[in-house]
């Protein structure tokens, strides 16, 4: 099931990914994100406790898709497929789009264990769906 997240959060995560994938990670402030959410930075450290930790929620948060569907699935294991990668194509468009491969390749150069535990993450939801 859908992991419950506030909508102060979501706000910021969305706005955090808008910019990481027009600006680039490293070339994007913690300012510059709680000015596109609507929020202070005060407002975006109760929620993340350092850059860091915003950028794994943010990229996790994306992960959360496949996770759904996999959740999903494993509920009704007879579900229609269709349906389950319909959700999954109604979900990822929801998000910010970007050159994922560019910004994978930043995660990894400047946050590799932040670039990892996403990996792993989107390798054990895959392996699940398939």
């Amino acid at each position: 099931m859908t992991e419950t997240i506030n909508p102060t959060e979501e706000k910021i995560l969305i706005a955090a990914l808008e910019l990481f994938s027009s600006k680039g990670i490293g070339a994007t402030s913690v300012n510059e994100i709680a000015f596109q959410a609507g929020v202070t930075r005060v407002t975006v450290y109760r929620y993340f406790p350092d850059k860091k930790e915003l950028v794994r929620s943010a990229f996790l948060h994306v992960e959360q898709v496949f996770k759904d569907a996999l959740e999903e699935l494993k509920a009704h294991p007879n579900a229609e497929l269709g349906i389950i990668f319909n959700r999954i194509g109604e979900g990822l468009s929801a998000l910010p789009t970007s050159n994922e491969f560019s910004r994978f390749q930043e995660l990894k150069r400047i946050y590799p264990d932040v670039y990892d535990s996403v990996q792993d993450a989107r390798s054990s939801e895959l392996n699940g769906l398939f």
